[in-house]
């Protein structure tokens, strides 16, 4: 899995999966198929958070997540 910014807003934001910290963003990382949660911490404090279920149709695919709203 690669999480990527798609703005200059979010590059360094603090990415988490599952409570997991993972790092800044841009990042890179092997998840296994399933429910994970995502969340992305941006400088300002503001975050975002997404439970998304994972499925893979081939080895080495990409997963893409958009977060549209903060987290409550």
């Amino acid at each position: 899995m690669q999480l990527f910014p798609t703005t200059g807003e979010v590059l360094g934001a603090e990415v988490y999966v599952n409570n997991q910290y993972l790092g800044e963003l841009p990042v890179t990382a092997t998840l296994a198929e399933g429910r994970h949660t995502f969340r992305v911490v941006l400088g300002t404090g503001q975050e975002f958070s997404k439970t998304e279920n994972v499925v893979f149709t081939g080895d080495g695919q990409a997963f893409t997540i958009n977060f549209d709203a903060p987290a409550q």
